[in-house]
């Protein structure tokens, strides 16, 4: 069996601040660190299910954020980012049996993550057929093109219960729940025995051949929201973008590959 993990930052156990998050503050070190060992500790339990076959995405800011010589010897890490298409995804192919996120956040506004965003902090939604969606959601409608589905998922709260309610058979662990600026977190001994419990639980689910919705709309159209109205006139050169208010546009396609060329350009 072949997994693929996909790790963020905002969406780890005890974050509060951007300063946490940016590699040249101080704040960053401990966040760092606590992100690592989070990948750690799903890697060993996956390695005590007899999962040896395991690719890490480095998925944060500078895709340079995991501490590589921390972590199990039998997985290969993806680092930097290779200019494509769903990036936070790359390495990923039909060849994988499952997919976990660790430290994912919620879209864009959320009350649930003071750091919640979608892909940039340059614009108030995302969304595909009229439904909000964050990186979660970009992330997964590329997955579900493969035929590959997500099992288990990491990040704060309002993440978590949002996407249980749409995918009964995912399994999640909230590393902290969100009050607009405030944060509460379970202790980090705590969040890695649910981290090590969820990943035996998803892979019980994946070895059972529970049916995982992997279906994409024949039709998609995507609206970027901006916070100013340049970005979305500039925005609406991208061939078959449509202004359709000052700051946003859509873009209307058939398959999801045209829809991330949009978001890539536009986003």
């Amino acid at each position: 069996m072949k997994i693929y993990i996909s790790v963020d930052i905002e969406g780890i156990n005890g974050i509060n601040s951007w300063d946490e998050t940016f590699s040249e503050k101080n704040a960053y070190r401990p966040f760092q660190v606590q992100m690592t060992n989070e990948v750690k500790i799903v890697c060993e339990a996956l390695k005590e299910q007899g999962i040896n076959d395991i690719v890490i995405r480095d998925a944060h800011g500078s895709s340079r954020n995991l501490i590589a010589e921390t972590l199990p010897d039998n997985v290969q890490l993806i680092r930097g980012w290779s200019g494509g298409l769903c990036d936070m995804m790359f390495g990923l192919d039909a060849s994988f049996d499952g997919i976990i996120y660790i430290g994912y956040h919620d879209k864009a506004l959320s009350k649930g993550n003071f750091l919640g965003h979608t892909m940039t902090t340059q614009i108030n939604y995302v969304k595909i057929n009229d439904q909000q969606i964050g990186e979660y959601d970009i992330n997964t409608f590329f997955a579900k093109t493969l035929k590959v589905p997500v099992i288990m998922l990491s990040g704060d709260k309002s993440l978590c219960e949002d996407k249980e309610s749409v995918n009964s058979h995912l399994v999640t662990v909230p590393a902290f729940e969100g009050f607009y600026g405030a944060t509460k977190s379970v202790h980090p001994n705590k969040h890695a025995e649910n981290l090590r419990k969820a990943v035996k639980e998803a892979l019980a689910n994946l070895k059972f051949g529970v049916e995982y919705d992997l279906a994409v709309p024949a039709i998609l159209k995507a609206e970027i929201s901006y916070r100013d109205c340049k970005s979305a006139y500039t925005n609406s050169f991208f061939p078959g973008a449509v202004l359709v208010e000052p700051n946003a546009v859509t873009y209307t396609a058939h398959n999801y590959t045209e829809i991330l060329k949009f978001f890539k350009f536009c986003l």
